[in-house]
């Protein structure tokens, strides 16, 4: 057999995954510790990894404001984003686990809080639909469009310029916001720095508790249904695998003491 022809002939006999189709997935450039990470480390990141790599998927990560995100998969310039909650203007353009006609929980990525947060001593309020005591706008970041919908039903003011949870706690401690929203995790983490140590507390009802699903784009489900079930259905399995091993852990110690 001529070269040529060998080499064709043997990279047709190659395993799927080393033919994978390539999945391009957009990411937040603002992280969300521990669940999406700058440099894929986080505990979504590694799950949705895994999952693509199980269903022949070679997963490429772009990082961008989450709003350029959002237009680059409506325009199609990308195929995925890792932690998308369900609400109904997404979804026109990005396609999620389904299952009896509802958003398929079992194959969903986490779930994700958002909190409601007001400088110390504030009387600001947040009873889960209306805020009161306000003299100046809640602080949302750019982008949250889940966040921005409510508000807007509500008619509360908000101000969503704020590019990063880091920038709104800055505008809030300078009292050019009274309530800030945000992931619970992100702001945990940014309260242990000095300037705000001390002087930002949560309000007790949370602004959001959202089912969030690895998402694609219609047309990427049309050409690869069969590939992108397959990377639903490995993220449930080992989401619950994950879990699973997590309560066994938790057991070992109280087994110890038991013996």
């Amino acid at each position: 057999m001529p070269p040529l022809r060998l080499i064709c002939f043997l990279f047709l006999l190659l395993p799927a995954s080393a033919q994978a189709l390539t999945l391009r997935m957009c990411v937040d450039f603002n992280p969300h510790p521990p669940l999406v990470m700058s440099k894929g480390e986080g505990v979504v990141d590694r799950l949705v990894a895994a999952a693509a790599h199980e269903a022949g998927l070679t997963l490429v990560r772009y990082y961008a404001p989450v709003a350029r995100c959002r237009e680059e998969l409506r325009a199609g310039k990308v195929d995925a984003f890792p932690l998308t909650p369900y609400i109904d203007a997404l979804r026109p353009f990005l396609v999620f686990p389904m299952a009896a006609g509802k958003p398929d929980v079992l194959r969903s990525v986490s779930a994700v809080r958002q909190l409601v947060y007001r400088r110390q001593g504030s009387l600001a309020s947040w009873n889960g639909s209306v805020a009161a005591g306000l003299g100046m706008p809640v602080l949302v970041s750019f982008g949250s469009v889940l966040v921005t919908e409510r508000l807007t039903a509500s008619r509360v003011p908000f101000d969503d310029n704020g590019k990063s949870t880091a920038v709104n706690l800055t505008k809030l401690m300078a009292r050019r916001g009274d309530l800030l929203v945000g992931y619970e995790h992100d702001v945990e983490a940014l309260l242990a720095r000095p300037e705000f140590a001390g002087k930002v507390e949560a309000l007790p009802i949370p602004f959001s508790d959202e089912i969030c699903y690895l998402t694609v784009t219609p047309a990427f489900y049309r050409a690869n249904r069969a590939q992108v079930e397959r990377m639903w259905d490995a993220i449930g399995r080992l989401r619950k695998q994950a879990r699973a091993q997590a309560l066994e852990n938790s057991a070992q110690p109280a087994e110890a003491i038991k013996k």
